[in-house]
């Protein structure tokens, strides 16, 4: 079964008009604004139908996103809800939503082929509630152009053809685009590894620093550990040694980044199999398999397999010592540019033998089978206890380790990219027992008189506090006691999120740093509940200027503060997407990096920064679609010069920042809009 649109348009900016056929539609965009094809329906999404599809054409030599949006009223003039899907650029894409994405539960969508990144932002909506929809182009750097065909909606999931063009050569570098510094042949790759490898090991250490980078000048008490003390109302690491540290990480130290390729193996050059049989041959450990993806409903099976190319490339220069020579050159590499630290999501085998201090992520934060809302489990059930023991477990493979800083507890749970969320007006409005529930309605019961008095404050006609277990949606609204009652609950609700995981933690670890959960953001108060079992509050925080942000948070938190995540991308260079920060260009990639870090280094409360990534992201994209130019090296293990150059300037100058003795940079760099789904 297949339904086509049809739409009536004013232009392809805004308003209404003219009729026009659903096929070869275009739509332009300015840079500062996103443009919609907008189209009033009743009743149009209603029946059997699983998937919303279209073809679209980018006519940029960069990623466009482009976007599905919904309204539950044809008044409002935003959408409830937002889908966005980034495609490679000048490349006909066939793009399929599935309709149960409409629920909002999960914030970002399986690949499928020839698709980049998606994320979905805003409310749940049904099908049957859509009245007015909309296909559309998000802003970019750039003014811009794209073509809309075939847009339907159908039951079965479509076909997903390919145009026959090869987009990415040998070495995994983009095949259309010329920059410089882009390597040329193989033969300029294995000459430039080896030569980097050859002056690796001629990197002499700092008499200043501690063998932990700690600044010698300045000491607290030893313990041993890795821990946080104040001075002169700045707060800081304090290295086992007992000097003062302040955190300068690099995130996702590894060799390469992978990304899928059988799906679309006809847009690249090279791929090193005659058959669909990674595990085998002399390129065998530049193949992954991830098994999480293979779970995701809709994920292309054959993708479950994929490649790293910057792996590849160490291989073709190294054989079969590839791994300890990538190990060796990034090692020098990352004391050479000032890093002290080793961000989350490294290699495993750099980290034990690397000495250099680290941070790691536990994996598999406690869940329960039922869940309130996205991944936000019943946390006053037995259930969610016992599953806190399970995975506190994990951190007794750190005991004695004296180069981990600490542990974050879990990476942007989805719960919390939701605006002006009321978790407990969530667990009102979901079906089915839930033990948080049962403790809401003790506390309601302890505090009105009897449910008479409750329904006077909430406005309700309740026989019993137990009907309260029956979905109430929105309750929010009811009245500004329920409001109250719903906020205060929510404040215990994501305290105990936090503090029952924390409390299983410190039983098994006592001596290592809890780093927090490195939230997105903070977009309201109550998140920050469970703070006093943290040792350090983590963010990841994507600005040119974080410091309002860091302000901002250390007023609710009033304690040490830890930045997870930032970058700036370009487009000068082959990849591309900007990612979540563009610049204009490499310069202002490292302009970017020291004003940030050295922002940031200027707050009492934040204690470590730590950049996202070393390696540029894949070409075509990660498992996830992420296609990003962000990395400190490209996909051939060429630095790029620029911003080396400024984060070395940062780290040497970031002890006297920190400390108050000189001001931070105020070379702002030169923004763009940046061109990314999330």
């Amino acid at each position: 079964m297949k339904k086509d649109f049809n739409f009536s348009l004013f232009n392809a900016v805004s308003g209404y008009a003219n009729d026009i056929a659903n096929t070869n539609v275009r739509i332009s965009c300015d840079k500062d604004n996103p443009s919609r094809l907008v189209w009033e329906c009743q009743d149009f999404f209603k029946g059997d139908f699983n998937y919303l599809v279209c073809d679209v054409e980018g006519e940029e030599d960069w990623s466009q996103v482009f976007m599905f949006e919904f309204w539950s009223c044809a008044e409002s003039a935003e959408p409830d809800l937002t889908i966005r899907m980034s495609v490679l650029p000048k490349f006909k894409t066939r793009l399929c939503l599935p309709l149960r994405a409409l629920n909002a539960q999960s914030i970002f969508l399986p690949r499928t082929r020839g698709q980049l990144r998606s994320f979905v932002t805003g409310i749940a909506i049904l099908p049957e509630q859509i009245c007015k929809f909309a296909f559309g182009l998000r802003e970019g750097p750039a003014n811009q152009n794209m073509k809309l065909h075939n847009a339907y909606l159908t039951a079965e999931q479509p076909d997903f053809p390919l145009p026959d063009i090869k987009l990415v050569d040998e070495m995994g570098q983009n095949k259309i685009m010329d920059w410089p510094g882009k390597t040329s042949n193989t033969e300029e790759l294995n000459d430039y590894l080896k030569k980097e490898y050859a002056k690796s090991g001629s990197l002499d250490h700092s008499e200043s620093l501690s063998q932990y980078g700690g600044k010698k000048s300045m000491s607290f008490d030893k313990t041993g550990y890795f821990r946080v003390a104040k001075r002169d109302d700045i707060w800081w690491l304090v290295d086992p040694d007992g000097y003062a540290y302040y955190g300068a990480g690099l995130d996702c130290v590894r060799p390469g980044e992978e990304g899928p390729v059988n799906s679309i193996s006809p847009l690249y050059d090279w791929l090193p199999y005659d058959s669909l049989s990674p595990k085998e041959g002399e390129y065998s450990d530049a193949w992954h398999y991830l098994e999480r993806w293979a779970s995701w409903p809709g994920f292309i099976k054959e993708d479950v397999w994929q490649f790293s190319f910057a792996e590849a490339n160490l291989i073709r220069a190294f054989r079969k010592d590839w791994h300890n020579s990538w190990q060796e050159i990034t090692k020098a590499r990352m004391k050479s540019w000032g890093f002290n630290s080793i961000g989350v999501a490294s290699d495993k085998k750099f980290i034990k033998e690397a000495k250099i201090p680290y941070v790691s992520t536990l994996t598999g934060y406690p869940a329960t089978t039922k869940r309130i809302y996205r991944d936000f489990p019943d946390v006053f059930s037995d259930e969610f206890k016992k599953s806190a023991k399970e995975y506190a477990a994990q951190l007794s493979a750190f005991e004695g380790d004296r180069y981990l800083i600490g542990y974050f507890m879990r990476n942007e749970p989805q719960w919390a990219f939701a605006h002006d969320l009321e978790i407990a007006e969530e667990l009102l409005a979901v079906e089915g027992d839930f033990a948080s529930k049962d403790r809401f309605i003790e506390i309601l019961k302890a505090k009105y008189i009897d449910i008479e008095e409750f329904n006077i404050a909430w406005k309700l006609n309740l026989k019993y506090f137990g009907d309260l277990k029956k979905p109430i949606p929105k309750a929010s609204s009811l009245s500004p006691s329920a409001q109250k009652d719903l906020d205060d609950f929510s404040y215990l609700l994501i305290r105990e999120y936090v503090k029952v995981p924390a409390e299983a933690c410190r039983e098994v670890d006592p001596h290592h740093l809890n780093l927090g959960m490195r939230y997105a953001f903070i977009l309201y108060p109550n998140q920050a509940a469970g703070k006093e079992f943290m040792d350090i509050f983590s963010i990841n925080s994507y600005k040119i200027d974080p410091s309002p942000v860091i302000k901002h948070i250390a007023d609710i938190v009033k304690m040490p503060i830890m930045i997870g995540e930032f970058h700036f991308g370009a487009l000068d260079r082959g990849v591309r997407a900007t990612g979540i920060i563009g610049v204009e260009n490499q310069k202002e990639r490292g302009k970017a990096y020291q004003y940030y870090f050295e922002k940031a280094a200027a707050i009492p409360e934040c204690v470590a920064v730590q950049y996202f990534i070393l390696n540029d992201q894949m070409t075509l994209g990660r498992p996830d679609g992420e296609n990003y130019q962000i990395g400190f090296v490209d996909c051939c293990h060429k630095p790029y010069d620029d911003l080396v150059g400024y984060a070395v300037e940062a780290h040497k100058r970031m002890y006297d920042v920190h400390s108050g003795n000189i001001a931070p940079t105020d070379a702002i760099p030169i923004k763009i809009t940046p061109n990314m789904a999330s």
